[in-house]
């Protein structure tokens, strides 16, 4: 009877050698840490961390998860929950909806959903091998986006299709290009 479940065990199927399980951290609902939080792999917070978070992969904010302390960072961010720190991650940052950052963040991409809150700024660094524009040219290839003021109402965001509707180019009847 016992060998039967011991030689069971033994021709399962066991992990390729090198093959490591991703690392994975939970920090339950009702859990509080103050301070630094070091951690690898994958993280998930359903607690609150008060203090600064530093993780070597990538870090979920749950619904009922708060990050509150002056940085965090990771090589991606999901946020469901609320976080209040400046934000530094070296993937793609996502807000979803009703979830809350206050901070500055400074990722290779930033993806906030409809109905989510943002209050701070973003800074994305150019891709390798993308050109950048450099010295007087720079300003005059800028497209002009008014402020946060000049928007109706207030409101953060694209302007209305009214605001910058494109003019439309005048119709050319019978123009040939020559070759």
């Amino acid at each position: 009877m016992f060998r039967r479940h011991r030689r069971a065990r033994e021709d399962s199927p066991k992990e390729p050698a090198g093959a490591e399980r991703e690392r994975f951290t939970y920090l339950e609902h009702g859990t509080v840490v103050t301070g630094t939080l070091f951690a690898t792999g994958r993280v998930r917070v359903h607690g609150t961390i008060r203090g600064d978070v530093e993780v070597d992969g990538l870090l979920e904010v749950a619904p009922d998860g708060l990050i509150e302390g002056s940085c965090v960072k990771a090589s991606e961010l999901v946020i469901l929950g609320r976080v209040t720190a400046s934000v530094r991650v070296s993937g793609k940052v996502e807000v979803w909806r009703d979830a809350h950052l206050e901070g500055d963040v400074w990722a290779s991409a930033l993806d906030i959903e409809e109905g989510a809150t943002f209050r701070g700024r973003s800074d994305m660094p150019q891709r390798s091998g993308t050109p950048q524009l450099e010295g007087p040219a720079a300003a005059d290839a800028a497209p002009a986006v008014p402020a946060a003021s000049e928007h109706r109402n207030g409101a953060l965001g694209a302007p209305h299709s009214d605001d910058r509707a494109p003019a439309a180019a005048p119709e050319r009847e019978g123009m040939q290009s020559e070759a």
